[in-house]
């Protein structure tokens, strides 16, 4: 039996009988920037021009963006999971009563500014298009989860996460404990994970094994209406829904949608699970039993110059 625990945007009691793990990480390892890092260095260099807050770029679509973050703890596999909810804002207008949040946090701009030697203060306030707890547009907007990559962070992905939201769209992103490389929960406790390559794919396999579990708890964490009901704005939708009978998010059509492990991930929820109809894996293989035994639904797969069928035959 799974048992969730939630709390948006505020420190959280921890269980007793729970404690969120610790990692340590070399300050001195520099890795390639990936193209989702490249789009952040570049909107920041250009916005910082002309403000003091830089701006993410703007979205593409007409729909204001709203962002809330929770912490779920799955008690059954003492795994404690960041997700942060991006959907269409219920009223433009209203949002300037709002915040606008950060893209990433302090510590993590710590992080960032000694990797890249980069001004900490200037990375410190790079603000997302996303207003903090503004009550949402509707929840029957289209459900996707979305994996970042292998050492990765979904602070990284905070430009496509957000603009696919805005177009109409909940997209909900998710950092997934042992893998992620930087998680900041609700107390401030912060895990960092020093991410190790391997050249043998089969030993991402429990990797791709926890996302798969992280991602169904998630989705059952939103097909209850206790949890749904903390969402801002989400209460306001009473009458007759298409998820149990009352006005909740449509559980039953997920699409998925991740990069490189991420990607990877998505193809195996799919598989495991047929509340999840359609995904797409940015850049990454096809690991574990799917790779042999395929889908029946949808799936894109995205392919890069240097990552393709030609170097890799899953």
């Amino acid at each position: 039996m799974m048992i969730w625990k939630l709390g948006a945007l505020g420190p959280t009691a921890q269980s007793s009988g729970f404690k969120k793990p610790k990692f340590s990480s070399s300050s001195d390892t520099m890795t390639f920037p990936n193209f989702n890092e490249i789009v952040f260095f570049l909107a920041f260099g250009l916005s910082s021009l002309a403000n003091a807050y830089p701006l993410l770029p703007e979205l593409t679509s007409p729909f204001s963006l709203g962002i809330t973050s929770f912490e779920l703890i799955n008690y059954a596999t003492s795994r404690c999971l960041m997700v942060s909810i991006f959907c269409p804002a219920a009223d433009p207008g209203n949002c300037k009563q709002y915040l606008l949040s950060l893209d990433i946090s302090p510590p993590f701009a710590q992080i960032v500014s000694e990797q890249y030697c980069s001004p900490f203060q200037s990375i410190a306030n790079l603000t997302a298009r996303a207003h903090l707890n503004v009550p949402m547009k509707s929840p029957s907007f289209p459900v996707i989860f979305y994996s970042p990559g292998y050492g990765g962070s979904h602070l990284e992905y905070t430009c496509t996460v957000g603009d696919i939201a805005s177009l109409g769209y909940i997209d909900v992103a998710i950092d997934h404990l042992d893998d992620t490389f930087f998680i900041e929960y609700l107390n401030g406790t912060v895990a960092i994970y020093d991410p190790v390559d391997y050249d043998n794919t089969t030993v991402y396999v429990p990797f791709v094994n926890n996302h798969v579990s992280d991602i169904r708890f998630a989705l059952d964490s939103f097909s209850n209406d206790s949890f749904a009901s903390q969402i801002p704005g989400f209460s306001s939708f009473t009458t007759q829904g298409r998820y149990k009978g009352n006005d909740g998010f449509d559980t039953n059509h997920i699409g998925v949608l991740g990069h490189s492990l991420g990607g990877a991930s998505e193809a195996s929820t799919m598989l495991a699970d047929p509340h999840f109809v359609t995904g797409i894996n940015i850049d990454g293989s096809m690991i574990g039993s799917v790779a042999s035994v395929g889908l029946s639904s949808p799936f894109i797969l995205v392919s890069s110059a240097v990552h393709n069928r030609s170097t890799d035959p899953s």
